[in-house]
């Protein structure tokens, strides 16, 4: 690491009968102590490894599964220097409200929450002004039919819960609801997640206006943070699309103008912002902008381990974007 010529290490270990899987934990922290390079490790061997892969990570050293997700984390860097090194702009945003976030996160700490599903994880976005649907928190089936009188169309009904991060996986969201149909949904919403999650803590029912839009596109916004890289954003096909396509790119902070343009162009879904095959344009400059206002969020508040808006809703050039879900996970 002291070589000029090296610029990061990947360490790799295999255990064998004479490895000494610890002491070899060991002096990579030491070596990490005494460099700024970029030091990523692939300990495979299961059981064996898991010991020496918690200490690692108590010291913030950046620790894969597989070599492959290694190399692309190096990849990831090499592209994230390079784009340094080009002329960059700063996003630029005066309309936040970072003093609304902090209470909301400050409150979370206190009741010891660290897992913040859609009810609290929408307000935050609000405060970044990501642009949201209508929504209303009601308590019951009264107060849920005033909410769709106001929103004045289809709704969607979704369980509140700070014990239920993943409502589809128990019942917990009816979609194309019809004002006539809000009372008895709420009524079957409510009974089906009480038995499929019976000790969960219910805080109410998510009415949100559903959004009929021609020509858009549902795309997925995030971020993780490493203990050794730091903040990871993430952009590509959303919705129901994520895991068949897996069509992302990535940005390590702080992100420019450029960086987050490119993540866009980089991805293959990008041809349908485009207009492919006709179609009309998507606002990809909102886009653009909502990963800044990401990186932004992000910066200001680096307790945020994960982040995942899911789906946001690309609308026609000029017409900009729509957060519909997100989650939210604090260190």
């Amino acid at each position: 690491l002291a070589d000029k010529q090296v610029d990061s290490v990947l360490v790799i270990l295999t255990p064998q009968t004479m490895t000494e899987i610890e002491t070899t934990a060991k002096a990579i922290i030491n070596c990490k102590k005494k460099t700024k390079k970029p030091i990523v490790v692939n300990f495979m061997g299961g059981r064996l490894v898991t010991e020496a892969v918690r200490t690692m990570r108590s010291d913030q050293i950046s620790t894969l599964q597989f070599p492959e997700q290694a190399a692309r984390s190096f990849a990831m860097l090499t592209k994230f220097a390079g784009q340094q090194k080009q002329k960059s702009t700063k996003f630029n945003f005066t309309d936040i409200n970072k003093k609304a976030v902090t209470k909301i996160f400050t409150d979370a700490q206190n009741r010891g929450q660290k897992a913040l599903p859609e009810a609290l994880a929408l307000p935050v976005l609000a405060a970044y002004k990501f642009p949201l649907p209508k929504y209303y928190i009601v308590q019951n089936e009264t107060e849920a039919e005033a909410a769709v009188k106001k929103i004045n169309g289809r709704v969607a009904l979704k369980i509140v819960s700070p014990d239920i991060l993943h409502k589809s996986d128990i019942g917990g969201i009816a979609l194309n609801v019809e004002p006539h149909e809000v009372k008895q949904k709420f009524h079957t919403l409510i009974k089906t997640v009480h038995k499929n999650a019976p000790t969960a803590d219910l805080k109410g029912i998510l009415v949100m206006e559903m959004l009929h839009v021609p020509s858009s596109a549902e795309f997925i916004l995030g971020a993780s943070k490493d203990p050794g890289l730091g903040a990871a954003v993430m952009v590509g096909l959303g919705g129901i699309f994520v895991e068949i396509f897996k069509d992302v790119s990535f940005g390590l902070l702080p992100l420019t103008k450029e960086n987050a343009a490119q993540m866009v162009a980089d991805l293959k879904a990008n041809e349908i912002i485009c207009g492919a095959r006709g179609q009309k344009h998507l606002d990809g400059k909102s886009l653009v902008e909502s990963i800044g206002r990401l990186a932004q969020l992000l910066t200001d508040f680096p307790q945020i381990k994960e982040i995942d808006i899911n789906p946001l809703v690309i609308l026609q050039e000029g017409q900009g974007v729509k957060a519909l879900d997100a989650r939210i996970i604090l260190e």
